[in-house]
């Protein structure tokens, strides 16, 4: 069973957005536990809409200097690629890990050599060796897409729908949300020891 492996929870409720917005969640992640994605409820419009769970899934790098809070530069160990291979560039997502342990997601806004430069200033310093993790964006494919279809509510509970592939790694939600607004009543992640 899984509730042998459970180790805590992520609840996010409800949450809407005009429609062509994306819907989207920040799941952050834990040492020594995976994510798993094991209830949700979503109602879409008259428009089908498509929820996609999104890992990591381009370069696994590191942080190579500390980086100073209220900055927007990371300089990264390895040469920060996405889940497509290509070099990061603006509007892909990446998650870091700042002093206290947690995580933190930013957008790029550009790169230059191993040099990340995010839309958003950071919230506290990124230590050095902190790890930081590519998600890009849907497109580049690291991600389980769940078809939401229109005028309907998707409900599903008591099973894994989505579980990141390595341990400690956050998960990012997006849901495209097009041409008729939907809600996303609510979401539960499960933390996963094993």
């Amino acid at each position: 069973m899984i509730n042998t492996f459970i180790d805590g929870f992520v609840v996010k409720d409800y949450h809407t957005e005009l429609a062509d917005t994306a819907i989207v969640e920040q799941i952050l992640g834990r040492d020594n536990a995976r994510l798993a994605l094991i209830g949700f409820e979503y109602v879409a419009g008259a428009t089908a809409h498509t929820m996609s769970i999104m890992y990591p899934g381009g370069t696994r790098t590191t942080a190579s200097a500390a980086a100073a809070a209220s900055q927007k530069d990371v300089v990264c160990a390895d040469a920060p690629c996405d889940p497509a291979g290509n070099p990061v560039a603006s509007g892909d997502i990446v998650a870091y890990k700042i002093a206290n342990g947690s995580w933190e997601f930013n957008v790029v806004d550009s790169l230059a050599t191993k040099t990340i430069t995010f839309t958003t200033n950071l919230s506290a310093i990124v230590p050095e060796g902190s790890p930081i993790r590519i998600f890009g964006v849907v497109g580049d494919g690291a991600c389980l897409n769940i078809a939401l279809p229109a005028n309907t509510t998707t409900e599903k509970h008591g099973s894994i729908y989505a579980v990141a592939p390595t341990s400690g790694d956050p998960l990012y939600v997006s849901i495209d949300n097009a041409t008729n607004a939907g809600k996303l009543n609510h979401m539960l992640f499960a933390y996963i020891n094993k």
